[in-house]
């Protein structure tokens, strides 16, 4: 096995532990819990995808497009810097989410401030933290941190919601309190990893005046494009918890647990095929980017219709022997969620060619589309179809987006080929 198959096993075996650990506990949280808790859960935890977007946009993605370009002495100084706009980002998202709690009452959702709502926000911290540790892995290529900081990760959290099961009864706060504990101890392991491959934490206001810089050229499309994507892709699952109840989203986040599986593909690309799509940018430009990305789609695409097919299939025996009998009056959501996760998959490439062109207007704008629909469009839709409503609106605000990214690669696929 060479050196790049050995790195690709590597990604994908740590995607294997993300996904299986996050598949793991939320089997366990769903089927300890119940249905109606499950779904509070997952309104809570949308506050934690929300973070996630948000950094990923100003962080994580630039991060692993912009250090393959540098050289050895400039990639200590980004990452150094990089920490403290990280840590900056963090503390910022912590105040805006604050401030929205203040404003839940907008959506009908009544958000009490107290225990749960300060262990989520605690959560969202090292969370953050944790992904950016992740991430350095992945654009360094060190591989093995990355795997190393999720076994712990999920390997404690899981042990953690047995032990308090085991001992009582599960709820939402102690559900919660358990993923902070393997947080903070993923991030403790995370921060001896870097030490010991040599990335320092050195403060400097000039290098990190100058990744804020580097990073706001690259991020001014993705940030506002974050907010758009957590908006458009989450409003139907807001209004849904405001109209069909929690026992709704509980529905759904346990058809979107399943498709996980699909996510060991998805995510392990993300990592990976950003840094090689760069790589053959900078070497020969836009034709050698689209050979390569177009490739790795054809090579994938099987497999991914072939995942999504056996899903659909096997769902009943699947939520049956996961989930409970009880569950088996939603398995037919699966039809909707698999057309809505091959759009996925073939956006995923789309925006990976946009993000290494360093073009990151296409999708802004659709995102913002997709968002103007959800807004018009989710309470009709959910109030005439209730949640066959939800599951096609995020449907077609997937279709959408790809249309308009198509619209954008074709341009440049044209403009490349007279130029050339």
């Amino acid at each position: 096995m060479n050196i790049l198959q050995h790195k690709k096993a590597l990604a994908i075996a740590d995607q294997l532990v993300t996904s299986g650990g996050n598949f793991l506990t939320g089997i366990l949280v769903a089927r300890w819990i119940g249905l109606e808790d499950f779904g509070i859960f997952s309104i809570w935890w949308m506050l934690i995808l929300f973070g996630l977007s948000i950094s990923q946009a100003v962080i994580t993605k630039p991060l692993l497009s912009l250090l393959p370009k540098k050289d050895t002495t400039e990639q200590s100084q980004y990452i150094s810097s990089l920490f403290y706009v990280q840590l900056f980002i963090i503390f910022a998202l912590v105040l805006l989410i604050l401030v929205g709690y203040s404003f839940s009452s907008f959506f009908n959702i009544n958000i009490p401030i107290g225990t749960t709502s300060y262990l989520v926000l605690a959560l969202l911290f090292f969370q953050l933290l944790h992904d950016y540790f992740r991430k350095i892995g992945f654009a360094l290529a060190k591989m093995t941190g990355p795997l190393l900081l999720d076994t712990v990760l999920f390997s404690i959290q899981i042990c953690g919601l047995c032990l308090v099961f085991s001992y009582g009864t599960l709820d939402v706060k102690r559900v919660i309190f358990m993923l902070l504990i393997g947080s903070i101890i993923a991030c403790t392991v995370a921060i001896f990893w870097a030490i010991h491959n040599g990335i320092s934490f050195q403060f400097s206001i000039k290098n990190i005046s100058k990744t804020l810089k580097e990073h706001y050229n690259f991020s001014k499309w993705l940030l506002g494009t974050s907010l758009l994507q957590w908006l458009s892709g989450n409003y139907f699952i807001i209004v849904g918890a405001t109209l069909l109840g929690p026992v709704a989203v509980g529905a759904i986040r346990i058809i979107q647990q399943i498709m996980g599986l699909c996510h060991i593909i998805f995510l392990a690309l993300e990592n990976v095929v950003p840094v090689e799509a760069a790589q053959h940018f900078l070497k020969e430009g836009i034709p050698s980017l689209f050979h390569f990305l177009q490739k790795t789609l054809l090579q994938l695409i099987f497999p991914v219709l072939l995942a999504l097919f056996m899903l659909v299939i096997g769902i009943d025996l699947i939520i049956d022997f996961i989930y409970g009998e009880e569950y088996l009056a939603y398995s037919y959501l699966i039809n909707g969620f698999s057309v809505l996760y091959f759009f996925v998959f073939i956006s995923l490439f789309a925006r990976i060619a946009l993000r290494t062109m360093e073009n990151t207007k296409p999708i802004f704008v659709a995102y913002s589309f997709s968002t103007i629909f959800s807004l018009l469009a989710a309470k009709p839709m959910l109030l005439y179809w209730g949640i066959d409503g939800l599951v096609l609106g995020l449907v077609l605000t997937q279709v959408s987006s790809l249309f308009i990214y198509a619209l954008y690669l074709r341009r440049s696929i044209v403009k490349s080929y007279y130029t050339a």
